[in-house]
């Protein structure tokens, strides 16, 4: 079985490097697919990965290459540079990709349009600082210090320092109390945890039992 499917890779092989000159590797790629062989194995022949076997084989292009074919020109038309080219849509729709409706422009004049594009189109960009709604005094729940603090719809501060903020030790070790709580709780009539607990128990009473022992030994 090894040395016929050897044989076949062998093949074809052969095959690709006969007509390498005729035709390029796209088309290779696509006759041995439409034969039947999959893509691990047109692969190895041409010693690149599955996924880019894949990617040939269905036309995919790489956003770098719808633009480099969609481009105008080869500088930007707002400030005629040659460097970092891009593509504007402007009506706003990436989607249309009309020859009337795109423009060639590098990333500094792209930004520039967009925002042209979008207040005339009387849409607002919203950022973090425009979430603020008022400053207000608030007291820590730590330390009972009051301190000012700018009221956000995703942001909720009850602390006023990092320090403040930090749990101590002691009130880890009551979260972990309350925490094991609810988990016995809401596992305490599942027979799997009732064995696991009753296991434990006697494991911990062997182990007192052997430390008893050996304190009387000594």
């Amino acid at each position: 079985m090894l040395s016929k499917c050897l044989a076949e890779w062998a093949i074809d092989f052969v095959k690709v490097i006969n007509y390498h000159i005729i035709m390029n590797r796209k088309e290779q790629i696509i006759n041995l697919r439409n034969s039947g062989k999959p893509f691990n194995y047109i692969g190895k022949i041409f010693h690149i990965s599955r996924q880019r076997v894949h990617q040939i084989y269905s036309g995919y292009n790489t956003v770098d290459q719808k633009i480099s074919k969609a481009l105008k020109e080869d500088k930007c038309e707002v400030c005629f540079s040659k460097g970092n080219l891009d593509l504007h849509h402007i009506d706003g729709n990436p989607k249309n990709n009309d020859k009337t409706n795109l423009l060639t422009a590098c990333k500094k004049c792209h930004a520039k349009l967009d925002e042209i594009s979008r207040e005339a189109r009387g849409v607002k960009r919203i950022f973090f600082t425009e979430k603020v709604v008022e400053v207000i005094t608030k007291v820590c729940r730590r330390c009972g210090k009051e301190f000012t603090d700018k009221e956000y719809k995703i942001r909720n501060r009850i602390h006023c320092s990092n320090k403040c903020r930090k749990k101590t030790k002691e009130e880890k070790m009551e979260r972990n109390r309350v925490n094991a709580r609810r988990f016995y709780q809401r596992n305490k009539d599942n027979p799997i945890f009732k064995h696991k607990v009753s296991e434990k128990n006697k494991r911990q009473v062997e182990r007192r039992k052997r430390l008893k022992h050996n304190i009387d030994i000594l």
